[in-house]
């Protein structure tokens, strides 16, 4: 594979869970799956999974972000959302007439089962306020910002990440590039937080993140190391 193409062929999938508690009694989870496959032709693409019992389900997308300092998470870069019931059914939704960062997503009688939410986002056009935590995909680069490919629902309080999440599920966060092919290959970890991190990874090295398994996270250790020949 010639150097120039080596890279068009990334594609991932990364995991993140996330504990929702609305009261003390009732807890609900949030998955995200992240799809990077068409990351270097600047599209970034996540799946957003709740199971929760209510008529309508009105998901928000990140408006303040750490260190920007605004209302201003880049949503005028997402450019596709699809709500599907849990058969795969397109579901209707509107936008909210005075908040553009709120969906509404009216639910049918008697539905059972998870919803998901496919969400796209055009990478690589970061406005003056989200130049630091937006995505890029470039042909040997790619920085994904989780608070891009985010939604979470309205009226559940985010108490934390439960490392129980990825008991199925494992956060991939090791990233290994092959010299002959281009091909993007992870290493599974398991993971307790993700979610203000920066997943960023470059042709000429390869990233270790090392996470606790167990007990709290209290820092994020990584190792860069060369490419090693033949990898």
């Amino acid at each position: 594979m010639r150097a120039k193409d080596r890279f068009t062929t990334i594609g991932y999938v990364l995991a993140l869970g996330l504990l929702l508690v609305a009261s003390v009694e009732a807890k609900q989870v949030l998955t995200v799956h992240v799809d990077a496959t068409e990351l270097p032709r600047k599209l970034l693409r996540s799946r957003i999974e709740v199971d929760v019992d209510a008529d309508t389900l009105v998901f928000l997308y990140p408006k303040w972000i750490p260190g920007i300092h605004a209302p201003k998470g880049p949503i005028e870069n997402v450019a596709g959302f699809v709500p599907r019931d849990a058969q795969g059914q397109v579901l209707a939704w509107e936008r909210d007439g005075t908040d553009m960062f709120r969906f509404l997503v009216p639910r049918q009688e008697a539905a059972e089962g998870p919803t998901t939410v496919e969400l796209t986002y055009i990478t690589n056009q970061p406005s003056t306020n989200s130049r630091g935590v937006d995505a890029f995909g470039y042909r040997t680069l790619g920085i994904i910002n989780w608070n891009t490919v985010l939604l979470y629902l309205e009226g559940l309080k985010i108490v934390g990440i439960d490392d129980r999440v990825f008991t199925r599920e494992r956060l991939q966060a090791a990233v290994k590039a092959s010299k002959q092919t281009g091909q993007i290959e992870l290493l599974t970890l398991d993971a307790q937080q993700y979610v203000t991190y920066t997943l960023a990874y470059a042709g000429g090295h390869q990233y270790l993140h090392t996470v606790p398994v167990e007990g709290r996270v209290d820092r994020l250790e990584q190792i860069v190391a060369p490419r090693r020949p033949g990898v």
